[in-house]
């Protein structure tokens, strides 16, 4: 009734009432309520048309069934460009796998021995210019391959197996799937589509049954594909440059924390298991543990409970202290340590105001009254009245929650895509859709 409200905007609201109680009506005289658009179009004809307002009534109605909705159209869309994004990036890293290894494109089948044409060599001014066509024609016949022969070329060419990089395997390749659907068969379920696909993602489906898209399933897939997309991306760094494990752990901390402001708790988990195989110092893995423990806390795995509490934090920098109490729902021990780490310069009011970690703390008087009476960094922007932006996270704060944090009206994530909310403008919630920062890289 939304997008029909919308068409009725000019109509009367006593008419739109008058046409909503005949509508239900109407349908209230079918099984289950299923009856065809000709027999309510007729109804409504025979309702409305000495109306003054029937005709609007009519050709609205008429409108709102023709006119196919966007909104599926647009998630199918989305599903085709993140699968597209991710090919773009495939296909780079090969590209770059053969300019690192020259000697792999002289491994070819005996039909591929004579590379080039008479015609290619005339074109071809140097040595330099044939190896570029090589590895472009190299490229371009894999990207025209199945996901199961990139697959194949990553663990022949760089002993690399996908799996090592999916947040859940199955899932990821029936994102791949559905796009090939998507495209080729109008979203129709396809023999092939059955039978690449795991029986436990398809129950219930048949062939030429249409897949459900939903925003949920978007949001999903961009989940296993942008994070299978960073960990095979930074996997192949490290197989060429393994001097570089610092600076890829930095990158995919980053990435990590950015899911986990999201909410995006899977992301985050696989991310740190890739952080601890890293040959880096035990603080950062330590860190990426810590936001681990955060996102599966938000799964309600009820393992991480029984870990943290025999975490020995002993001998480690009091942050990890904070982060035991935090995590246990220590809540005045946090306090205690939070107040004392902010007096000594260790905790910034960002970190008060949006690390995810303090969040257990954020429905307890005694946070909300310590973060009043902090005063906001001078550098924070106000892009709109009462608004705060913090220019290094691009956390936005309105003025009340620092001041009035009763009268605060919860941000969502469509209010703009640029900015996440402050967290003491969201409703309390035992483990929330977390908003923060990896710039200062704490756990």
């Amino acid at each position: 009734m939304e997008v029909l409200d919308e068409k009725l905007k000019f109509v009367p609201p006593d008419t739109v009432l008058r046409f909503k109680k005949f509508y239900i009506e109407y349908a209230d005289r079918f099984p289950d309520r299923k009856f065809s658009v000709k027999q309510l179009m007729e109804a409504v004809w025979e309702e409305f048309r000495s109306d003054p307002h029937g005709a609007h009534i009519f050709v609205a109605l008429h409108e709102m069934f023709a006119t196919p909705a966007r909104k599926p159209i647009l998630l199918e869309l989305l599903v085709v460009s993140i699968v597209s994004a991710y090919e773009a990036l495939l296909a780079e890293l090969v590209e770059q796998f053969f300019k690192v290894s020259p000697e792999a494109l002289e491994k070819v089948s005996r039909d591929r021995e004579k590379e080039f044409s008479l015609r290619d060599l005339k074109s071809l001014g140097t040595i330099e210019d044939a190896v570029d066509l090589a590895i472009s024609r190299r490229v371009e016949e894999l990207m025209f391959g199945s996901f199961a022969e990139w697959r194949k070329f990553f663990i022949d060419r760089m002993n690399l197996s996908f799996e090592d990089y999916a947040v859940n395997w199955e899932a990821l390749r029936e994102v791949f799937q559905r796009r090939h659907i998507l495209v080729h068969n109008g979203g129709e379920v396809s023999k092939r589509y059955l039978s690449n696909v795991d029986s436990s993602l398809t129950a219930g489906l048949t062939v030429g049954q249409r897949v459900s898209t939903d925003e949920d399933y978007v949001r999903a897939a961009i989940e296993q594909v942008a994070t299978f997309g960073v960990l095979l991306a930074n996997a192949v760094i490290l197989k060429f440059r393994k001097g570089d494990a610092d600076r890829v752990a930095s990158f995919v901390a980053e990435f990590s924390y950015g899911n986990l402001q999201r909410g995006r708790n899977s992301a985050v988990v696989k991310c740190s298991s890739f952080i601890d195989g890293l040959p880096i110092a035990m603080g950062s893995k330590m860190i990426a543990r810590v936001n681990s423990w955060i996102a599966r806390s938000s799964m309600n795995d009820p393992r991480v409970n029984g870990e943290v509490a025999a975490w020995d934090v002993s001998a480690l920098d009091p942050k990890f202290l904070l982060a035991r109490h935090c995590l246990l729902g220590n809540i005045d021990e946090s306090m205690t340590l939070v107040r004392s780490l902010h007096s000594q310069g260790a905790l910034t009011v960002q970190n008060i105001l949006e690390w995810p970690l303090l969040e257990p703390l954020r429905g307890s008087a005694s946070y909300r009254e310590f973060a009043q009476s902090l005063d906001l960094p001078s550098e924070w922007l106000e892009p709109e009245n009462g608004l705060y932006l913090n220019p290094k996270t691009r956390v936005l704060h309105r003025q009340s929650c620092m001041r009035r944090s009763s009268s605060c009206v919860p941000f969502t994530e469509t209010d703009d895509v640029r900015y996440s909310a402050c967290q003491l403008c969201r409703p309390h919630r035992d483990r929330p859709q977390l908003a923060g920062t990896s710039t200062d890289n704490e756990p």
